[in-house]
């Protein structure tokens, strides 16, 4: 797990560092500081993605079934919430951030997104799949 914090912090700091004009329009109601909140929220949601991109690497049982868990939830609430993340719905609204923007993962700067939320869930889906079928062998 530890590796997956070291890559969710690398990429938040990479994110916070190219998009900072925009996480300083972050404002605490009624306060003129950043809410300092957002970025909490926002750390969590990189370490989420990328742990649900890459935690099917694992080996470790006990990390297979968070990830199973985590991926299972995941899905459910893209299906539920009309294929969007309240996380990003969340930090669009608290930054008054324009309606395309979406997680700016480290995935995205090395090109290695993935098109569309259909295709995301796709590819969870045969992500999840790889983890339960190491998980039972």
């Amino acid at each position: 797990m530890k590796i997956f914090l070291y890559i969710a912090l690398f990429s938040f700091i990479v994110d916070v560092s190219m998009n900072n004009k925009n996480y300083k329009n972050c404002i605490a109601d009624g306060k003129t500081e950043p809410n300092r909140f957002v970025y909490v929220v926002l750390f969590f949601h990189h370490f989420i993605w990328l742990f649900s991109l890459f935690g099917w690497l694992s080996n470790n049982k006990n990390i297979l079934k968070v990830y199973i868990i985590v991926v299972t939830i995941y899905l459910l609430h893209w299906k539920i919430n009309n294929n969007k993340c309240f996380v990003t719905e969340w930090i669009r609204e608290n930054c008054n951030l324009d309606k395309k923007y979406g997680l700016q993962a480290i995935t995205n700067s090395f090109g290695l997104s993935v098109g569309g939320r259909e295709n995301q869930k796709k590819l969870l889906f045969a992500y999840f799949v790889i983890a339960l079928f190491k998980l039972l062998n």
